[in-house]
């Protein structure tokens, strides 16, 4: 299979990277925004009839929740409009097109977990942005995949696992917000997992979600980085973690109280298994035996 994936300098792309590196059967180009700009139509249009790949894999975005409140303009030039110029290239092509998109399509007022069925309600303008991106997706194309992830960490820099050890290592005690629950998903885990569906999709085109277990607030995610890291040798000293109500801890953008997903569907349709988050996080400091 010819892969294209779009935004590989990213920690998804970067992990998809990774692991179709190991991979024999597949003929992969993985492409930075300077290769490939989804919101350059031509610039796409060109380097996709060039490549012709079997499927494309789209992990550019814009994913500062924060700073989105004040880019307005060009997160949604990224999560909506670029996603549309791959759609349109894929319709013409009659390329499948596997997505990303958030937990934070939600408001987070379901007391339960969210399926895909659920009917979105974003509340920061990334949220909206890429339920928009998902938009623009379902009304151009028939072969598609959206792959719902959240709370998104890695041993790449600029996540929730990295600011996690920066401030360990700055401080003694840290504040992190308790009253916000999901599910922290490792690229890694979901690079692996896509690979593992590829040759299984068949007409099994829609929306999934794609995270790992169990549910945990921001607290005590990062209380198992700190206790983690310690274990491994990452850190010297175990730094404090400090609950803290979203109240106390101000944003510029709102986050859902509750991004629960259900992985039901995936798990069943393409008849896999989904590792723990827990899992992940061990691996992440047992093979990187330098700082992350």
């Amino acid at each position: 299979m010819r892969i294209l994936i779009t935004g590989a300098d990213g920690q998804l792309g970067k992990s998809f990277l990774k692991n179709l590196k190991k991979s024999s059967i597949h003929v992969f180009s993985a492409l930075n925004k300077r290769e490939m700009d989804i919101c350059n139509f031509e610039n796409s249009f060109s380097v996709i009839k060039n490549f012709r790949p079997d499927i494309i894999i789209n992990t550019a975005a814009y994913t500062q929740v924060d700073d989105a409140e004040d880019n307005e303009e060009k997160v949604f030039q990224i999560n909506r409009d670029g996603v549309f110029n791959l759609s349109k290239i894929c319709k013409e092509f009659d390329i499948p097109l596997i997505h990303f998109s958030t937990d934070y399509i939600f408001d987070g007022l379901k007391k339960d977990l969210y399926s895909e069925d659920d009917k979105p309600n974003p509340i920061n303008k990334y949220g909206l942005s890429k339920l928009q991106g998902e938009e623009q997706i379902f009304k151009t194309i028939e072969k598609y995949l959206i792959i719902r992830i959240s709370w998104v960490f890695s041993d790449f820099e600029g996540n929730f696992l990295s600011k996690i050890l920066e401030l360990s290592k700055l401080n003694t005690k840290i504040d992190v917000v308790s009253d916000q629950i999901g599910n922290p998903t490792s690229t890694d885990e979901v690079s692996k997992k896509i690979i593992e569906i590829l040759p299984k999709i068949n007409d099994n085109w829609g929306v999934y979600n794609l995270v790992q277990n169990p549910s945990v607030s921001w607290a005590e995610f990062a209380e198992k980085i700190i206790n983690i890291s310690f274990e491994k040798g990452f850190l010297k000293d175990k730094t404090i973690i400090k609950k803290v109500h979203s109240s106390q801890y101000k944003t510029k953008a709102k986050r859902p109280m509750n991004s629960r997903m259900s992985t039901i569907k995936i798990c069943k349709t393409f008849n896999i298994s989904i590792d723990s988050w827990e899992s992940s996080l061990i691996n992440i400091f047992s093979k990187n035996k330098n700082e992350i």
